[in-house]
């Protein structure tokens, strides 16, 4: 568009607090290893197929934001979060990143794209290193909202 450097780094300020990162992970035991939940949280969890919704804060760190039943609604619930704040009106590109679960990333982005026809999506696969830290079955969103 013609901008300068200047131009751009004020622009990547102003909609840095919009950008939103979201994810869920399959196996607790990931979350366990990087000493995010205590060992007891994870056997549990697990015993009760409980799926952590996790977001990056304004700080920059990982923190559980809800948790959820099941794989199906660890995904519904990605695909809810990004048609609450985003509307109709505005196109954008959206990411979604998975740790070896191509499947789920396609059933996410199918379900957002049924209600918001007009995103693009590019989808990709974790590379080894963050992949490592969540663990195969990790499936992440990421959108700027509009609210």
């Amino acid at each position: 568009e013609g901008l300068d450097l200047d131009q751009i780094f004020a622009e990547l300020l102003h909609r840095r607090p919009l950008i939103r990162q979201i994810f869920t992970v399959d196996d607790l035991m990931h979350l366990r290893r990087g000493g995010r939940i205590s060992g007891v949280a994870a056997a549990v969890g697990s015993l009760l197929h409980v799926k952590p919704i996790l977001i990056g804060n304004e700080e920059g760190k990982i923190v559980v934001q809800h948790k959820v039943r099941g794989r199906r609604g660890s995904i519904r619930t990605l695909a809810e979060a990004i048609c609450m704040q985003t509307n109709t009106e505005h196109a954008q590109t959206i990411g979604i990143a998975h740790a070896g679960c191509a499947e789920d990333a396609q059933t996410l982005a199918d379900l957002i794209l049924a209600q918001r026809p007009q995103m693009q999506v590019l989808t990709v696969c974790y590379e080894p290193v963050t992949g490592s830290h969540v663990g195969p079955g990790a499936l992440a969103l990421f959108y700027q909202c509009s609210i």
